[in-house]
């Protein structure tokens, strides 16, 4: 990258460097296949496709963190950069993980403070949903509250 840089540089070409967070390597995928996918219908995204990891999932987030902070370091002072892409196209893709899950259940701690105010906010009362803890609000499959699948 050093070389490719420096020549665009030479050339008057100003860089926006991307990271390759979205294109995860195979020894990644090797040591670590949680960081890939499952999707809600139980599918398992497979290696040697864009965007099959879980963003969610830490080993994922460890990794991506490492190599943009390197990357950051190495190339933040180069007069050709101008900018970088970290991500773009950035959503969950249907991810189903056990990961996802227990971030979801963290969001929701930190949005509505106490399961009572979720009960109040989502109307879980109606139709008997009320959840007395974090531990137990269920996964996405089969929720038929609106205000949970909109959240």
């Amino acid at each position: 990258m050093d070389r490719v840089i420096d020549k665009m540089h030479e050339a008057g070409i100003k860089v926006i460097l991307g990271t390759p967070t979205y294109s995860i390597p195979a020894w990644l995928w090797h040591k670590h296949p949680e960081v890939l996918l499952t999707y809600k219908n139980g599918d398992k995204a497979y290696y040697g496709i864009r965007q099959n990891m879980d963003i969610t999932n830490p080993t994922y987030l460890f990794y991506s963190e490492r190599i943009i902070r390197k990357m950051m370091e190495h190339y933040a002072s180069h007069p050709a950069i101008i900018g970088f892409q970290v991500d773009n196209e950035t959503t969950s893709r249907g991810v189903y993980n056990d990961d996802f899950q227990v971030s979801f259940v963290n969001h929701l701690k930190k949005k509505y403070k106490t399961p009572e105010n979720l009960n109040k906010l989502w109307g879980l009362n109606y139709w008997g949903m009320t959840i007395d803890s974090w531990e137990e609000v269920p996964p996405r499959d089969g929720v038929t509250n609106t205000a949970y699948k909109l959240e």
